[in-house]
C-alpha cells in the first residue's frame, strides 16, 4: 500500500518538478542571450575607446577577466532561471495553461519590471545608456525616474503578488478549510519578522565610538550653517546637543593620505602617505593609530565604506575587520570597467543581494547608494551590540564624492526640471578617460546642475545618519551612552572662481576643498560651537582625549575639547594633479598624467605610484599654512617659488593677492612655513628653497 502511495506521489510530483525546470532553462537561456547580446555591443566600443597602453596592461589579465565575466554570465543565467520558475507559478496561480512562449514573455516581463524598478531608485547606474544617450531612451528613463517613480512601482508589484496569493489561496480554498490554524501561523510569523523583536541591546561599560564620515563633506552646504537649502536635518538637530567645530582644515584633500593623518595625529611628510597609490613599504604605518590605541584598550574596531574606501584595504590602520573594497588593482579596475558596461548585471547584480555574489558592485562611483551601505552598518552594530564588547565602528559614506550619483528621491531633489545637459542623476566625468576633463570649467548653468547634484548627495548621506542614529538607540546606545562623530577626509571645490571639482589639486578658490566639519556628541562633551581653526591630526587625541584615554606624545594634533591657542598654525599640502602637465596649476612643476605614472606592484597587485615619480609629486606639491585668517601659498616652480597671501575672512574665494601690502604678515608665515617644510624626515631645501630628496641632492 505504502509503495502505491510512493508510485502515485512521485507521478504526481516528478512532472511537475521537471515542468517547473523546463521553465527555469527557458529563463536562464533567454536572460543569458540578451546578456551576451547588450555585453558584445556595448563591451567591444569600450575596448577600443581605452589608451594602447592600458589595453596592454589588461590583456595581461585576460584569464581573470574571462573567469569573472563567466561568474557573471552564470549569475545571469540563474536569476534567469529563477525568473522562469516565478513565472510558471504565476501562470499556474492565475490559472492560465504554462507554455513556454508564456514563460518565456512573463520571464522578459518580471526583469523588465525589476529594471525599471532599479532605474527609478538608482537612476545613475544606467544614466550612460539611458539619458546621455538621448532620443526615446532619454524620454523614457525621465517618465520612469520623475513621472512614474520607485514608490509606485514598489506599490504595482505588491499588488501583484497580492493578486496573484489571493488568486493562488482562492484556487485552493477548499484545502485551506481543512488547515486554518498552520497557515494562520506561517502568515503571522512572515508579518513579524522585519520587526525583529529580538534586535540585541549592549551591555558593554566602555563607550563606544561610531565615526560617519563622507567623503568631500562641506560644513557650508549645511543647513545649519545658513545654506540656503534643506540639506542636512538629521545633521542639524545632532548638532544641537553636541561639540561642533566648522573649521575642520584636511592637512590634504586626497582620501588615503587625509584618513592616514586623522588616525595617526601627524602631518603627511612624517606618516609617508602622500598620495591615492602609496607602494607597499609607505602603507605599513609605524606609528600610533587610534585603531591601534582603542584595540590595547579592548575594543572591536571596525571599518565598513563603499567604493571611495579601497584605502583602507591598503593602509595597514590596525582595523580588526575591514569591509571595505579591496586596493585598486589592474583586475578590479578590468572588472569595474566591465561590469558597469553590462546593464542586466548593472540591473541585477547592485542590489545588497548582488554584492553579495559579486562584490565589485560596491567599487563603482555611480552605486555608492548610501542605503546598501547603512545595511551593512546595521549588520555590523547588532553583531557588535550582542558582543557586549566596547567598539570602534568607522563607516565612510562615497555618496558626496564624484560622481555625487545619489539614489532617489534625492538624485533630483534640487535640481532643475527643464534641465538637458549630460549631468541629470550625476556629474558626467566618471571614467578614467574623462580625467583630462577635469579641469575644464563648464558653463555656469552646469556648475549650479552640479552643486545641485552635490546637494542632493548630501541630503542622502544626512538621511543615513539619521536611519543609524534610530539604531544606536534600538541597540541601547542613547546619548550618554556612546561617542557620535561626524566628519569628512576632506572639502570639495564646486567651480568656486579659478576652480572646478579637482579637490587636492591647489588651494585656490578658498578653503573649499580642504575645509570640512566636526561634530562630536557623547557623554561628557560639552554642547556649542568652537570657533577656533583646526586641523584634520586633531583628529586622533581629540578622540582619545573624549574618552579619557591618554594621547600619544610626539602627535602633531591636539584635542580639541581643551582651551587651546587663538593663533595656532596648521598646515597642508597638495595631491596628485591626475591629468599631467596640462592640468597642473599654473606655474607648478609638472609631471606626466596618471595612467603613465602607475604601475601594478608585484606582491600586492595594487596600482602604485613608479618610484621614479615618487621623488618628483613630492617635490611639486603646494604648500599651505593657515593662521586665523591668513593663508600663505607655497607653490615650487623650476626656477624660484611663488608665494601668494590671501586673507580668507575677507577674501573666501582668495582672489586678491596681499604679500606686498602685509609684508610683515608674509614674513613670519613664510618663515613658519619654511620651518614646517624642513621637518620633512627624508627631504630637505634645494637652493631654490624645493623640498628634495637627501639623497638627490
Amino acid at each position: 500500500m505504502r509503495l502505491i502511495r510512493l508510485n502515485r506521489l512521485s507521478s504526481l510530483a516528478f512532472p511537475q518538478i521537471r515542468n517547473l525546470l523546463g521553465s527555469g532553462a527557458v529563463g536562464g537561456v533567454a536572460l543569458l542571450i540578451c546578456h551576451l547580446c547588450s555585453g558584445c555591443v556595448l563591451l567591444y566600443p569600450a575596448w577600443k575607446q581605452l589608451a594602447p597602453q592600458a589595453r596592454a596592461e589588461l590583456s595581461s589579465n585576460i584569464p581573470h577577466i574571462a573567469l569573472t565575466q563567466t561568474e557573471i554570465a552564470f549569475a545571469i543565467t540563474l536569476i534567469g532561471a529563477v525568473a522562469g520558475i516565478v513565472s510558471h507559478l504565476f501562470a499556474r496561480g492565475f490559472g492560465f495553461r504554462v507554455s513556454r512562449l508564456r514563460v518565456l514573455l512573463l520571464t522578459l516581463g518580471l526583469i523588465g519590471l525589476w529594471t525599471t524598478r532599479v532605474i527609478a531608485q538608482r537612476p545613475a547606474l544606467l544614466e550612460d545608456l539611458l539619458w546621455r544617450a538621448g532620443g526615446i531612451r532619454a524620454a523614457a528613463q525621465v517618465l520612469i525616474v520623475e513621472r512614474i517613480g520607485y514608490r509606485a512601482i514598489d506599490l504595482a508589484i505588491e499588488l501583484l503578488v497580492a493578486l496573484w496569493l489571493g488568486a493562488v489561496l482562492w484556487r485552493n480554498r477548499s484545502r485551506l478549510r481543512r488547515t486554518p490554524v498552520p497557515i494562520a501561523a506561517g502568515l503571522i510569523v512572515t508579518l513579524l519578522i522585519p520587526l525583529n523583536p529580538f534586535r540585541p541591546h549592549y551591555r558593554g561599560v566602555a563607550k563606544p565610538v561610531i565615526v560617519l564620515a563622507a567623503d568631500s563633506l562641506r560644513p557650508d552646504h549645511f543647513s545649519s550653517e545658513g545654506y540656503f537649502r534643506s540639506t542636512t536635518p538629521n545633521l542639524d538637530q545632532l548638532r544641537k546637543d553636541a561639540a561642533w567645530i566648522p573649521d575642520f582644515f584636511s592637512p590634504i584633500a586626497s582620501t588615503t593620505a587625509s584618513w592616514a593623518s586623522m588616525l595617526s595625529g601627524v602631518y603627511p611628510h612624517r606618516h609617508g602617505v602622500r598620495d591615492l597609490f602609496p607602494r607597499r613599504e609607505e602603507s605599513n604605518l609605524q606609528l600610533p593609530t587610534l585603531p591601534k590605541i582603542l584595540g590595547a584598550q579592548g575594543y572591536q574596531t571596525v571599518v565598513v565604506s563603499d567604493y571611495a574606501g579601497e584605502m583602507f584595504n591598503r593602509v595597514r590602520f590596525g582595523f580588526d575587520l575591514i569591509d571595505a573594497p579591496p586596493a585598486t588593482s589592474l583586475e578590479v579596475f578590468a572588472d569595474r570597467e566591465a561590469f558597469q558596461r553590462l546593464p542586466l548585471a548593472m540591473a541585477l547584480l547592485t542590489g545588497s543581494f548582488g554584492e553579495r555574489l559579486f562584490p565589485v558592485g560596491r567599487y563603482l562611483p555611480v552605486n555608492a547608494d548610501p542605503d546598501l551601505l547603512a545595511d551593512r552598518v546595521e549588520a555590523h552594530l547588532d553583531r557588535l551590540a550582542s558582543e557586549g564588547r566596547p567598539f570602534l565602528l568607522v563607516v565612510f559614506y562615497s555618496v558626496t564624492h564624484l560622481p555625487f550619483a545619489a539614489p532617489m528621491p534625492d538624485a533630483n531633489a534640487f535640481t532643475r526640471p527643464d534641465y538637458r545637459g549630460p549631468s541629470r542623476y550625476s556629474y558626467e566625468i566618471q571614467q578614467i578617460g574623462d580625467i583630462s576633463r577635469l579641469s575644464a570649467r563648464p558653463s555656469e548653468s552646469e556648475a549650479d546642475q552640479v552643486r545641485a547634484l552635490y546637494d542632493g548627495a548630501l541630503r542622502s548621506f544626512d538621511r543615513q545618519v539619521g536611519r543609524v542614529v534610530r539604531r544606536l538607540e534600538q541597540i541601547g546606545l542613547k546619548r550618554e551612552q556612546r561617542l557620535l562623530i561626524i566628519t569628512g577626509d576632506h572639502g570639495e571645490g564646486l567651480f568656486e572662481p579659478g576652480v572646478t571639482t579637482e579637490h587636492g589639486k591647489w588651494f585656490a578658490g578658498g578653503e573649499a576643498a580642504n575645509r570640512t566639519p566636526l561634530l562630536i556628541q557623547g557623554g561628557g562633551v560639552s554642547p556649542g560651537t568652537k570657533a577656533r581653526l583646526a586641523s584634520g591630526v586633531d583628529f586622533f587625541p581629540t578622540i582619545a582625549d573624549a574618552l579619557q584615554l591618554p594621547i600619544p606624545d610626539g602627535l602633531d594634533g591636539v584635542s580639541l575639547l581643551r582651551e587651546g591657542d587663538a593663533e595656532r598654525s596648521v598646515f597642508a599640502e597638495t595631491a596628485l594633479w591626475l591629468g599631467g602637465e596640462a592640468s597642473a596649476p599654473p606655474g607648478a612643476i609638472g609631471y606626466p598624467p596618471l595612467v603613465e605614472i602607475l604601475e601594478v606592484e608585484l606582491d600586492s597587485h595594487a596600482l602604485v605610484l613608479k618610484r621614479a615619480y615618487v621623488e618628483a609629486t613630492v617635490t611639486a606639491k603646494l604648500r599651505a599654512i593657515r593662521k586665523g585668517p591668513w593663508e600663505l601659498i607655497y607653490t615650487p616652480t623650476k626656477q624660484l617659488p611663488r608665494w601668494q597671501l590671501f586673507n580668507l575672512r575677507d577674501d573666501p574665494f582668495a582672489e586678491r593677492e596681499l604679500s606686498n601690502e602685509y609684508s610683515e604678515t608674509f614674513r613670519s608665515l613664510r618663515s613658519e612655513l619654511i620651518e614646517w617644510l624642513t621637518r620633512d624626515p627624508l627631504r630637505w631645501l634645494d637652493a631654490n628653497d624645493r623640498l628634495i630628496s637627501r639623497t638627490e641632492q
